[in-house]
């Protein structure tokens, strides 16, 4: 029932508030378990929702892109200059410029990217025979296909124009 202005509470009324309160409220010690828990203290590897404590978006970003490069330096491992420029070249003497070898169209500087012709998710390698060049947006289209299942749905999805 809403208060009415001018109605006050007796003492006798406040003090059964207060204590029928205080049963459902947590303890002193749940509370600081709680506030330790969120500055990190309690939190572990054990724990469902540890995420390393609280971090500001932009750390939590900077972080994200620290394991990635790391990630990356990892699957180019075994990757070496000197067969990453074996295939540059062999592109170059077979096309006479710098061209996808998937759509085979020249490539512009800078939209160039080493291409796995079978991803290393799917079992490829760093070997030379499993390496091409090839534009960025033949590489995007092909994400994680063979290179004959990429060439696969290229034809698919022309007889589909066609028709």
């Amino acid at each position: 029932m809403p208060r009415q202005k001018g109605f006050s509470l007796s003492e006798e009324t406040k003090n059964k508030i207060s204590n029928a309160l205080k049963g459902k409220s947590k303890s002193l010690e749940h509370n600081k378990k709680v506030s330790d828990a969120l500055k990190g203290k309690y939190m572990g590897a054990n724990n469902s929702h540890w995420r390393g404590g609280l971090t500001t978006n932009k750390e939590h970003k900077r972080l994200r892109m620290k394991k990635y490069k790391a990630e990356r330096r990892l699957k180019t491992k075994g990757l070496s200059i000197k067969i990453i420029q074996l295939v540059y070249e062999d592109n170059i003497k077979r096309y006479g410029t710098l061209t996808c070898y998937l759509c085979e169209l020249p490539i512009d500087f800078g939209n160039d990217q080493l291409e796995h012709k079978t991803p290393l998710c799917r079992g490829g390698n760093h070997e030379y025979l499993n390496l091409g060049i090839a534009c960025k947006k033949c590489n995007n289209r092909k994400y994680n296909k063979t290179e004959q299942e990429f060439r696969l749905s290229l034809l698919g999805n022309y007889q589909e124009k066609i028709r």
